[in-house]
């Protein structure tokens, strides 16, 4: 099959869905191409919120009624031991958008593809990432069973950045910090709608609720701390876990599903998030500390801004993709000085490498 469109976006994730729903509103013809895991941005998961931010996003989207009818849990509040070794509370009460939630992946996911289905976005999943030329202002697009071209291609695959990379864009990398992931069943009736931030001399812990009677966790460090292959099991898990006072208190009921998985958890951005026939949105273009609990509304944000940007573009606004780059990048500075500001509040570390790394480059940068 061969189709000719406007657009073609590279992953189907929500920064790939959002810009597709945008797309396809402003009246482009438009794909989503899901890639291979390797081409895509396969991986864990750190965690699966939305902040109250993404309330108008989805609204934007066409999503809210759908979203509050499927059975998302709503998060009311973080509790954070930052800093401190008592607990602190920062509720929702006062947001002007209401509280945040803890999301099911698959179903959000689900409703985001239909989404864009609904408004006439194909979808197409490939074996192996597509072969790509560009020519007269076109680009040509082959794979196993499907061809086509189109005028803009969106990066949408994660991590990996893969076209961008290819088309020979750099990324600044703020560090290499990872996550060790892992899923745990609850053992007892989750009464506890928060998530919850906890520091430790190597890092720092991260639990919060899911729909379905699971726990999501994540403990942030960086890979020379630690035997990681040891941490994937069981024992080594929750050994390092019984040094988190209050998440050990929270977890030590909950029956571990499986081996924990290690990823790339650290922030990055593109130099430049727009190039000749293309541009990226989400985690290819900007990727914040998971401390900032904002990945996923991210995610959305940057697709819809990224649409919109090239709806300006067609309609002869030269410099709509120029101000979405600056636009990205703003964001991720801002996003790099309040990460900044955080972790210099936790001084009770200071001398263990974790700490001492992201606090000496903070107080660099400030002089």
């Amino acid at each position: 099959m061969s189709r000719c469109l406007d657009v073609v976006v590279l992953g189907g994730g929500p920064a790939g869905c959002s810009t597709a729903i945008e797309l396809a509103r402003l009246g482009q013809a438009v794909a989503v191409l899901s890639l291979a895991r390797g081409g895509g941005s396969g991986g864990a998961r750190i965690g699966d919120s939305l902040s109250p931010q993404a309330r108008p996003l989805l609204h934007r989207l066409g999503l809210w009624a759908a979203f509050e009818a499927d059975g998302h849990l709503p998060c009311h509040a973080n509790r954070s031991a930052w800093g401190t070794d008592e607990l602190q509370h920062l509720d929702f009460i006062r947001h002007p958008q209401g509280h945040g939630f803890h999301v099911d992946r698959e179903r959000f996911d689900h409703r985001l593809q239909a989404r864009a289905q609904a408004l006439g976005v194909g979808f197409v999943a490939l074996a192996v990432p597509p072969a790509l030329t560009r020519q007269a202002g076109q680009w040509q697009l082959s794979a196993p069973g499907w061809q086509g071209q189109a005028s803009w291609l969106v990066d949408a695959t994660g991590r990996s950045s893969w076209l961008a990379r290819r088309q020979g864009a750099s990324r600044l990398e703020i560090d290499r910090q990872v996550a060790v992931v892992a899923w745990l069943r609850a053992g007892t009736t989750m009464d506890d709608g928060s998530s919850l931030i906890e520091a430790v001399a190597d890092g720092w812990w991260y639990s919060a609720p899911l729909p379905g009677g699971l726990w999501s966790t994540a403990f942030f460090t960086d890979a020379d701390l630690h035997p990681l292959p040891g941490l994937r099991t069981e024992a080594g898990w929750r050994a390092l876990l019984r040094r988190a006072p209050h998440t050990h208190a929270r977890l030590q009921q909950a029956q571990w599903q499986a081996a924990a998985t290690c990823v790339p958890a650290g922030s990055a951005c593109l130099h430049s998030a727009v190039g000749p026939g293309w541009l990226a949105v989400g985690d290819a273009a900007i990727r914040y500390d998971p401390l900032s609990a904002h990945g996923l509304t991210v995610a959305l944000a940057s697709g819809l801004h990224a649409a919109q940007a090239l709806g300006r573009l067609q309609a002869g606004d030269g410099s709509a993709l120029p101000a979405y780059d600056r636009l990205l990048r703003q964001a991720f500075d801002e996003h790099a000085l309040q990460r900044q500001q955080l972790y210099c509040q936790e001084m009770r570390f200071a001398r263990h490498p974790y700490w001492a790394r992201r606090q000496q480059t903070a107080f660099a940068r400030a002089a």
